[in-house]
């Protein structure tokens, strides 16, 4: 699929739907299919970037993807254990100059209003990765397209390592994740 290109004064951050969701156009439907075959990691948000008068809030291009509901417990239970060997894995698959990465564990109570407020236990492991630089051209470039391509590689082998480091721990073997 190839990106278009708009004139300088299209304001209009353009959409399209792929499945269920809705997803920014440029998109492209292997890469998302790619991110959806991941068996640990889950994507929950993917972003192509956007000029500043499109959405200046998602300027740079993104992948966040959480570790599954099944292995929660798991990665929280050995954080401390695997932080070596997942520290060295994400330099060893993101160590570019164009990605920021964060790999964050984020554990809150919220309370929410009803009759009474009651807790929400909420605990997530995620994995963020960010273009270092913005958008700066309407047109979605090829240092995006690249940028893209060498980091959902990267997610599928991070993704692929931390299965290793599951079963090697004692884990039974992952079985297939069905496409959604």
């Amino acid at each position: 699929m190839e990106g278009i290109t708009l004139d300088n004064d299209n304001s209009v951050k353009l959409e399209r739907s792929w499945g269920d969701y809705m997803v920014d156009f440029n998109l492209h439907d292997e890469w998302l299919e790619i991110l959806n075959r991941m068996q640990i990691l889950e994507l929950c948000n993917i972003c192509e970037g956007h000029l500043a008068r499109v959405d200046p809030l998602s300027r740079n291009a993104l992948i966040i993807a959480r570790v599954s509901d099944r292995y929660q417990v798991f990665f929280h239970q050995h954080w401390d254990e695997l932080s070596k060997p997942v520290s060295d894995l994400i330099k060893a698959c993101f160590n570019r100059n164009d990605a920021r990465v964060c790999y964050s564990a984020l554990r809150e109570i919220s309370l929410r209003p009803g009759e009474q407020y009651y807790p929400i236990p909420f605990d997530r492991i995620f994995l963020k990765v960010e273009k270092r630089h913005a958008r700066q051209k309407l047109e979605f470039d090829k240092e995006t397209v690249l940028w893209f391509e060498h980091t959902i590689a990267a997610f599928w082998i991070f993704d692929t390592n931390l299965s290793v480091y599951y079963e090697r721990m004692g884990n039974p073997p992952i079985k297939k994740r069905k496409k959604q």
